[in-house]
């Protein structure tokens, strides 16, 4: 074999290695992507699967939120809290039930009845299934909505 000939059959060689390499580095970085893209859609699926168990938990939860104080809103000229007014002395309230609940109003139905704080307890034990009327000096919200 000639010099000439030897030195065109390693560049031949040489190239075609760097073509075998670079297809399989190729194919690796397919491979990956496919992997990655895998983890991707199993991580959605979970994600999907734990949404929907919390939101049938929410269906299924009585959910009470408090404010520990209300607000003047520019009621008597003042705002704020710090003023012994009705408007501070109101707590607001949000309750809400599951739809399998039997309930003798609508959703959004606002209540003028005097509830306090100490109502909250009862209420989540009540909704619980246990009576500890003779146990706490609140009563349980619930008898409000009740059928």
């Amino acid at each position: 074999m000639r010099e000439g000939e030897h030195q065109r059959e390693q560049r031949l060689e040489a190239t075609q290695r760097l073509l075998r390499e670079s297809r399989a580095a190729h194919d690796e970085d397919l491979r990956r992507a496919d992997r990655r893209f895998e983890e991707e859609k199993r991580l959605r699926k979970e994600w999907n699967d734990a949404r929907r168990a919390y939101e049938r938990r929410l269906d299924d939860a009585l959910i009470i939120m408090v404010a520990d104080h209300g607000d003047s809103l520019g009621d008597h000229n003042l705002w704020r809290k710090g003023y012994p007014t009705q408007q501070v002395a109101t707590v607001p309230m949000y309750m809400r039930w599951p739809d399998t609940f039997s309930v003798s109003v609508d959703r959004g139905h606002k209540s003028n009845y005097l509830t306090e704080l100490r109502d909250i307890f009862p209420t989540i034990t009540d909704f619980a299934g246990l009576d500890i009327t003779d146990q706490v000096d609140g009563r349980s919200l619930l008898d409000l909505v009740r059928e």
